[in-house]
């Protein structure tokens, strides 16, 4: 299961990027913590080698040839990036790219602002990692997993005039799609969610109404395949800001 999650910036990667000359991305810390146990998933994969692809990547967008020091390496080793976080990296073009792929972390809610706030973070969060895994299942099986789920887990309700929020249900994420993507929120949330693809491209929207007042805010992401092969998303987009 995916808890709730919100991106962050991805600091070894993107210290990367700003390094010149022989100087080191990261510089190694004076009193580094020991390294968490990997996964079995992490285990059965070469992240050493995942990280020093993910390093000449951003490096090369970046415009520095420096070569990140073993300190910076065994940074983005213990992050265990899910194999959804490499692809992005692999496809990344610019450094906007890269914000995008940055490790989830999760956060308490009093560390955002206002309810609307955490509404946004929400959708954001969840849209960027269907995206991710979204790719992933294109690189795996040749096209984005086919047909669409439909609102999940139902349209947004309300309770004496305000939204209510979903409680997780084993049931919720339990379609097929769903279940290819190997999406599922374990704690309460404000969005439903629907994934349409023909397997050749692929829509995501959130959809909220915070104020009961049947405008629902709806948030949208698109991928596709270009003609060339190459992946291609859309930037998150907000139908009615202000609802």
């Amino acid at each position: 299961m995916r808890n709730l999650v919100v991106p962050a910036t991805l600091a070894f990667a993107l210290a990367a990027c700003g390094g010149s000359g022989g100087k080191s991305a990261v510089k190694p810390s004076p009193s580094p913590s020991p390294p968490p146990a990997a996964s079995p998933a992490a285990k059965a994969r070469d992240l050493r080698a995942e990280c020093l692809e993910i390093f000449a990547i951003i490096g090369k967008i970046g415009g520095s040839a420096s070569a990140p020091d073993e300190a910076g390496l065994q940074k983005c080793i213990d992050e265990q990036l899910s194999r959804a976080q490499v692809q992005c990296f692999l496809d990344a073009t610019s450094l906007d790219d890269v914000s995008f792929c940055a490790p989830s972390r999760k956060r308490e809610e009093k560390d955002f602002g206002d309810m609307d706030d955490r509404r946004d973070i929400e959708a954001r969060a969840m849209l960027t990692q269907l995206a991710l895994s979204a790719r992933l299942y294109q690189v795996d099986h040749g096209a984005f997993a086919k047909g669409d789920t439909g609102l999940t887990p139902g349209p947004p309700r309300c309770e004496d005039d305000h939204s209510a929020r979903h409680q997780p249900s084993p049931e919720d994420f339990a379609g097929p799609i769903w279940t290819a993507l190997e999406f599922d929120i374990a704690e309460p949330y404000a969005f439903s969610y629907r994934y349409i693809s023909d397997g050749t491209s692929f829509t995501i929207t959130a959809q909220g109404d915070a104020d009961c007042n049947d405008r629902l805010a709806t948030y949208v992401i698109k991928g596709s395949i270009s003609s060339g092969g190459q992946f291609q998303r859309s930037e998150i987009e907000l139908d009615d800001p202000g609802e």
